[in-house]
């Protein structure tokens, strides 16, 4: 060894390359052995980078679908803060509308209990003998009219219900626009007089003498929106401007007080039902929340809308529009005179079935003026009984009654092959009841309180005549007869005019009160219906207010009277 170290290097180069170093065997192996390993290598890094790609894909979806989730948990948050707040809305509309209910419910106590407090009292007194003699008349229409404002807060109740329920219709009629709003103003002025404002009525020349529309619907809402600008006007004025645009064919009313005004906060709740803004302006103005509500749906009904524009202390203006309906069918020609309603004189048997002694009086009683015999039941059994047991021309069946209602009794007559017409007495005035009544057989139905004038016309459709009586329906129109009728009214006007006169020289509210009143229940009767309108006006007045109070009110009703008697000079 030490031999070959010693040489040069040059001499052991070749002895150092030679191939005996290594074996080729194993260096073939070891060739293999290292691709071996390359190709496990290159496997697991292509693994890795699938696991990696794998794993990058499962974390890419596990993000997905975490932010799905994020955004499901907050879409469904979101959706249930949504869902409260409705719920919420839903609660606090309720709670309002249970609370405007209640106050409803109280208000419209007041409203029924004030003119019955007048009904019971004036009655009571009558019967007792407390009032004076010279005063029953003036009681009895006190009566009267507190019963009228009864029927008018029950008729606002079932109208809410119809609209509310779809069955309220119109019926279309021609409306003569310049009388209509002078009657606004007779009814309206002198009040507005009474409190120092200054009340004023415009109609543009662009309006026509004449719209089609419902009438009752049409005065019912100027009178309400009328009314509650004079009342909630303390000071300043009261105006009505009357246009109409014959494009859209609407005819607009703007009514402007300067009155306590609103708050445009306060204005969308205006015209929810059995609403008002607060208790203290109920407790100052009354009201029972119905009329702007119903105001409002009937102006719809007609093809229009009410707005209001308000501004709080400073006062409101409400513009009514309505559909003028079609002109070309409008009759052009002059209305025809109105005619004296006459009683039919009739000749038959008329059975009167109600449980109400009072109701029983006042039927009885109309029929009497048809010169009719009577017999009367108190429930459906007795009805029963009496109609089987006579000959009968009609029968006049109340639907509510004790121990068989009037449906009952009516049925057990069918079905025992009665067949006299019989009518139903009914203060079930809604649509669907008045159609049941008719579908289920009955000859016609007629809705409590009587009106007079179709009762009488309804008893002579059904029963013979006694005498050559014509109907109020077909009664002629004015000629001679009405003429010296009329002839004979205005010479007592020219009296009443004097003693209406005296009687303000003398303060004497009593005297003015019963010419008033006098006046009133002629005048219509002859076609001076702004005369009555304004009598009664002024009587209604003179109940509650001094002599003094009233001079302009009582200085315009002798002003009419006067041009009256001008124009009717000759008859």
């Amino acid at each position: 060894m030490r031999s070959r170290l010693a040489k040069p290097i040059s001499e052991r180069a070749p002895m150092m390359s030679s191939p005996t170093a290594a074996p080729e065997g194993e260096l073939a192996a070891l060739q293999q052995q290292l691709q071996r390993l390359e190709r496990r290598l290159e496997r697991e890094r292509n693994a890795r980078k699938q696991a990696e790609h794998l794993l990058e894909g499962k974390s890419l979806e596990l993000y997905n679908r975490n932010q799905e989730l994020t955004r499901l948990h907050d879409s469904l948050e979101q959706e249930v803060k949504q869902r409260t707040r409705e719920l919420e809305i839903a609660r606090d509309k309720a709670l309002e509308a249970n609370r405007a209910k209640t106050n409803f419910l109280a208000n419209v106590s007041h409203e029924l209990r004030t003119p019955l407090t007048a009904v019971i009292g004036f009655a009571e007194n009558i019967k007792n003998g407390i009032i004076a003699i010279d005063e029953v008349d003036s009681a009895i229409e006190s009566i009267i009219d507190s019963s009228y404002h009864l029927l008018g807060v029950l008729n606002g109740i079932i109208n809410i219900s119809d609209i509310e329920s779809g069955t309220l219709t119109k019926e279309l009629a021609t409306v003569p626009i310049k009388r209509l709003f002078e009657l606004i103003r007779s009814n309206f002025g002198a009040e507005a007089a009474n409190k120092g404002l200054n009340f004023d009525l415009t109609i543009h020349p662009s309006v026509p003498e004449r719209i089609v529309t419902d009438p009752v619907m049409f005065k019912q809402i100027l009178f309400h929106i009328t009314q509650n600008a004079v009342k909630f006007t303390q000071q300043g004025k009261v105006s009505l401007a009357v246009n109409h645009h014959p494009a859209s064919r609407l005819l607009e009313v703007k009514v402007e007080d300067s009155g306590i005004g609103i708050s445009p906060a306060d204005t969308p709740r205006l015209f929810r039902p059995f609403t008002q803004l607060d208790e203290e302006s109920n407790r100052q103005y009354g009201g029972n929340g119905m009329g702007l509500h119903l105001s409002k749906r009937l102006a719809n009904l007609l093809g229009g809308d009410i707005t209001v524009n308000s501004t709080k202390g400073e006062g409101s203006v409400f513009t009514i529009t309505i559909d003028s309906g079609d002109m070309n069918s409008i009759d052009k020609r002059e209305p025809k005179s109105k005619v004296i309603p006459i009683i039919p004189k009739l000749q038959g048997k008329v059975l009167v079935a109600d449980d109400s002694p009072v109701n029983l009086q006042i039927v009885t009683t109309l029929l009497k003026a048809c010169q009719l015999e009577i017999v009367t039941a108190t429930n459906g059994e007795e009805a029963v009984e009496a109609a089987l047991s006579d000959n009968f021309n009609l029968v006049l069946m109340d639907i509510q009654m004790p121990k068989m209602d009037g449906k009952q009794a009516f049925e057990l007559l069918q079905q025992l092959g009665f067949s006299t017409p019989v009518i139903a007495l009914t203060a079930n005035v809604m649509p669907e009841d008045m159609t049941n009544y008719q579908q289920q057989g009955f000859y016609s139905c007629l809705a409590k309180p009587i009106e007079q004038e179709k009762f009488f016309a309804t008893l002579a459709q059904t029963i013979p005549a006694a005498a050559a009586t014509a109907p109020a329906s077909e009664a002629l129109p004015i000629e001679a007869w009405m003429v010296e009728l009329r002839g004979q009214f205005i010479n007592e006007l020219r009296s009443l005019k004097q003693q209406l006169q005296q009687a303000r020289e003398r303060n004497d509210t009593t005297g003015c009160t019963k010419i008033a009143h006098r006046i009133k229940g002629s005048a219509g009767n002859v076609g001076f219906h702004r005369l009555t309108d304004e009598a009664g006006e002024l009587q209604s007045r003179l109940k509650s207010q001094r002599l003094e109070e009233l001079v302009l009110q009582l200085d315009q009703f002798s002003d009419h009277i006067d041009q009256l008697l001008a124009e009717h000079s000759h008859d």
